[in-house]
């Protein structure tokens, strides 16, 4: 079991376990939330027949299972559908707000040095001038990527907001009135417990929204104005809308992280 990414160091570690040991099955697990700049999971035609590929690639989620096979071009019988192994499952219902009367945003970064550099101007333009006494912000980068390194790229911010790295998520979660994301799984791991999230559009020519197409707790930014724009707009939620919005959410977000169940495990060993 690997984690599936299809890159050009994987198919080398798959060639040479096929040719070392051809009967060991290899299965890959395709973990995290595809978009359109993943461009490494796009298959040409006829590609499956001669690159090294796993015997089964097991999908985090359908969703997932019907973009590798209508847009990587991957062969059915390759694919399946398991569940997400990400993290802890969700709670069985939303945590409550915190107690303390303020808002709660967390920005989750991934992917990229230039996405979380571009993350940090975005909170800075929506913030850093006169941000609202109400607003506490954390920042959660990508293991791979320093928050000290994406600073050192921006230069001095005046906006304040403390470092979440290694914090764990679920606890940031269950903090979090909303969470703002570029191209993060967290955006589908947020809504699975109850949170709105915010999509930072930072202009990419390929999509990398992986929640592209839901909007019913889901708001876009695309500049620092908008984002903070978003955050009052969730702030102004009466308690009956936000509740049943978040209903909408965690339903969506259980379809494209399905939760760890002896059914979902199966296709990993079948």
């Amino acid at each position: 079991f690997y984690p599936f990414e299809n890159l050009a160091r994987e198919r080398a570690i798959l060639g040479a376990a096929r040719r070392l040991s051809p009967s060991t099955r290899l299965i890959g697990c395709q973990h995290a939330a595809l978009t359109l700049s993943h461009i490494n999971y796009k298959l040409g035609r006829g590609e499956e027949e001669i690159l090294p590929l796993p015997d089964k690639v097991v999908c985090m989620g359908g969703p997932s299972r019907a973009f590798l096979r209508d847009w990587g071009g991957f062969p059915d019988r390759l694919l399946s559908v398991g569940c997400a192994l990400r993290q802890d499952p969700p709670p069985s219902a939303p945590p409550p707000p915190q107690a303390d009367g303020r808002f709660h945003l967390l920005l989750a970064s991934a992917t990229s040095m230039s996405e979380l550099a571009e993350m940090l101007r975005t909170l800075e333009e929506a913030c850093g001038e006169d941000a609202p006494d109400w607003l506490d912000i954390v920042m959660r980068p990508h293991p791979l990527f320093a928050l000290k390194t994406a600073l050192a790229r921006t230069g001095p911010l005046k906006v304040r907001f403390r470092d979440g790295s290694g914090e764990p998520l679920a606890a940031q979660l269950a903090w979090a009135d909303a969470v703002a994301y570029a191209s993060s799984t967290i955006g589908a791991e947020a809504l699975s417990f109850g949170r709105p999230v915010i999509g930072l559009d930072q202009g990419h020519w390929f999509g990398i929204d992986p929640l592209e197409g839901f909007t019913d707790f889901r708001w876009t930014a695309r500049s620092g104005r908008e984002l903070r724009s978003r955050v009052e707009d969730i702030r102004a939620l009466s308690a009956a809308e936000r509740a049943e919005r978040a209903g909408r959410g965690r339903a969506w977000a259980g379809r494209f992280l399905p939760a760890p169940t002896p059914a979902g495990l199966e296709p990993y060993f079948a």
